[in-house]
């Protein structure tokens, strides 16, 4: 009897050595410190961006966008509205030793469908889709250039049934060793550029960065301050529309990164001068005041659309939820069809780089490498994920 009455004491201890130690389970005591539920945080999701949008084009249904800066560019192929665009094409970046192009400008800001083909172009030349979806380098001369150089190309577009580009091509070398460049307008000729004759009624000092048809008329803007008409009674020649100063009756606040456009018979520009200019025969009209400049003009179903580039408007004024987002021009008026939230007087979205039709929707790029769905008024940012 001993023995047992010495045991069950013994027991009783390690029992309760147990229970402290967790070995043996209880019911848990109420937790009245938190009285919601756990729950677990959202799996974290890489959102997808793209380069700064400069261009889009659709080609066999399926919409191409490019974008791009002064270190690269790189062309996307948009799935749909939940997978994030494909990337189908890059110039530099990861390969900005190639000997091509020795440091100069990557750049791409212009997508054209010519001949059943999609073509890109921009400061490093013409580029052109493969049917097997590799992109072909038509490094094509230009009568006079230096082989050693290549043509730089400011813009590209389909005009008059024929692709054509504002050109900006190297003829020589200057005693200190810098480039000299010639700028006009070219067509594509086979596996040539055929320049247009004639000469402009200033040397171009600057590249061209935009040409359009307006009349069954070609016109032509230069980076800095100019656009021209392309005359071709007698002798042709490129004439300048814009006067030097106010007092001038042809005179137009165009300034810099000038944007042409057309509905087909009239002739409209922008740059930074923040104004909208309807060209009325021998005189500018203006139209509209924007933020700061115009990013693009461009036709969609006979429709020709305005995009703004809103960093800052250049009097130093409070930006106005009139002057930037996406526009439309109808019966010589500039009509809204889109806003941009303005905060602190400043838009949320700097920039509408471009536009296009796909799926019955418009869709607008912008330079923050996004896209958005124009719907009831506002633009709708399209979200996409990195797998």
């Amino acid at each position: 009897m001993r023995k047992s009455t010495f045991l069950l004491p013994a027991a009783f201890l390690l029992f309760s050595v147990f229970l402290l130690a967790g070995c043996i389970s209880s019911p848990p005591a109420e937790d009245t410190r938190n009285p919601f539920p756990t729950v677990s945080a959202a799996p974290y999701r890489n959102v997808f961006h793209m380069q700064p949008v400069q261009d889009m084009a659709e080609l066999d249904g399926k919409l191409y966008i490019l974008g791009g800066d002064s270190k690269g560019s790189s062309i996307y192929q948009y799935v749909d509205d939940k997978i994030a665009p494909k990337k189908v094409f890059e110039l530099g970046y990861r390969n900005n030793s190639d000997p091509r192009f020795k440091g100069e400008s990557l750049e791409m800001n212009s997508l054209a469908v010519y001949g059943g083909r999609l073509y890109a172009a921009g400061m490093p030349g013409l580029f052109a889709l493969r049917q097997d979806g590799s992109w072909e380098d038509l490094n094509y001369q230009v009568p006079g250039q230096l082989t050693a150089n290549r043509a730089e190309i400011g813009r590209i577009k389909v005009l008059g049934g024929e692709l054509q580009a504002a050109i900006y091509y190297p003829v020589s070398v200057h005693e200190s060793g810098s480039i000299l460049y010639n700028g006009s307008i070219a067509k594509l000729a086979g596996t040539a550029w055929q320049v247009l004759p004639g000469n402009f009624d200033y040397p171009i000092s600057t590249p061209i960065s935009d040409l359009e048809v307006a009349g069954g008329k070609l016109y032509v803007a230069e980076d800095s301050y100019k656009v021209y008409q392309y005359v071709t009674e007698g002798t042709p020649s490129f004439k300048n529309l814009v006067g030097g100063s106010s007092t001038d009756g042809n005179y137009a606040n165009l300034y810099q990164f000038i944007r042409l456009g057309s509905d087909g018979q009239e002739l409209y520009a922008c740059g930074k001068g923040s104004k909208i200019y309807r060209f009325a025969g021998s005189s500018w009209q203006l139209l509209h005041e924007v933020a700061n400049r115009c990013a693009f003009f461009k036709s969609v179903d006979g429709v020709l659309y305005v995009g703004t580039n809103g960093y800052g408007k250049t009097s130093g004024q409070p930006t106005l939820p009139s002057e930037v987002g996406l526009f439309r021009i109808a019966g010589g008026k500039v009509e809204q069809v889109a806003t941009v939230p303005i905060n602190n007087s400043k838009p949320v979205l700097q920039s509408v780089t471009s536009i296009a039709k796909h799926g019955g929707e418009l869709i607008v790029g912008s330079d923050w490498g996004d896209l958005y769905k124009v719907r009831d008024g506002k633009l709708e940012k399209m979200e996409f994920y990195k797998d």
